[in-house]
């Protein structure tokens, strides 16, 4: 019988490395907040037959709390590696960051699992990191101008407008996206982004943006080829976002893949 995958949330075990998973509009308003990035890799054991399984998930105290009572969203981040020793993680890249009117948030997956491929993640993810005051328009472009010929990366991402309580997405690859509605008198109740074929880097790629109405309590999930597109069946899961990336990785992310997903849930001005 295989043993459970082990899920930390709490202490931080062997390298784990957690982020505040609540964002003040007040600091957005401001521009006072950096770096909400997380780059979620640790080696834990939990299964036989060489697969080891990760699950990073948000870590808040109690003073973080009382600190972000008033927070845009919410989220989470699950990962999972086929062995111990899998590069891929260091080419699946999720990216939550604040920005004058919201948040901004990607899931890179690069080719491959060899230097290139990690060199090449690293600078698609580089403008979303650094020029978040941007649209998702000109991160696109930046991140396009930052590959090197030769190279190419999946990327989806998403911008929530809070002052108009609307989101902004596009998709190229492999990187699914789902905005599921909250409310069960939705139609539809859920929308799946139309992926572009090809990749980033290529100089191929006509940028096709899509703009959506969305409000407090809907949530936004993206997930690389690893997991099953049919992921989507499962929801509504009550709980936080740590919960729902944990249940629907366990279902369908299969136990010798590498996969990766960021759950976030959108609370508007609170």
């Amino acid at each position: 019988m295989n043993a459970e995958p082990k899920i930390f949330v709490g202490r931080q075990p062997m390298g784990y490395i957690s982020s505040w998973n609540h964002l003040d509009p007040r600091a957005v308003t401001a521009g006072r907040l950096f770096g909400m990035i997380t780059l979620l890799t640790c080696h834990m054991w939990g299964c036989h037959r060489s697969v080891y399984r990760v699950r990073a998930m948000e870590v808040q105290t109690t003073d973080q709390q009382q600190q972000h009572q008033s927070s845009l969203v919410e989220w989470a981040v699950a990962r999972q590696f086929r062995t111990i020793n899998s590069a891929k993680g260091e080419t699946e890249i999720p990216i939550l960051k604040a920005t004058p009117s919201g948040i901004v948030c990607a899931l890179i997956d690069g080719v491959g699992e060899d230097a290139t491929a990690i060199e090449a993640a690293k600078r698609a993810a580089q403008p979303f990191e650094e020029y978040t005051h941007q649209s998702l328009t000109e991160l696109f472009a930046r991140s396009e101008k930052s590959l090197k010929a030769g190279t190419g990366v999946a990327l989806t991402a998403a911008m929530f407008n809070v002052g108009f309580n609307t989101i902004s997405w596009f998709g190229i690859g492999n990187v699914n996206g789902v905005l599921f509605r909250r409310s069960p008198a939705a139609d539809p109740r859920y929308h799946r982004i139309e992926l572009i074929s090809g990749l980033i880097g290529t100089g191929q790629v006509r940028l096709r943006e899509m703009c959506l109405p969305i409000k407090p309590g809907d949530l936004l999930i993206f997930a690389t080829e690893g997991v099953a597109d049919t992921f989507v069946e499962a929801l509504p899961i009550d709980g936080k976002p740590r919960l729902v990336a944990d249940q629907l990785m366990a279902k369908y992310c299969a136990p010798d893949t590498d996969c990766a997903m960021i759950v976030v849930r959108y609370l508007g001005h609170g």
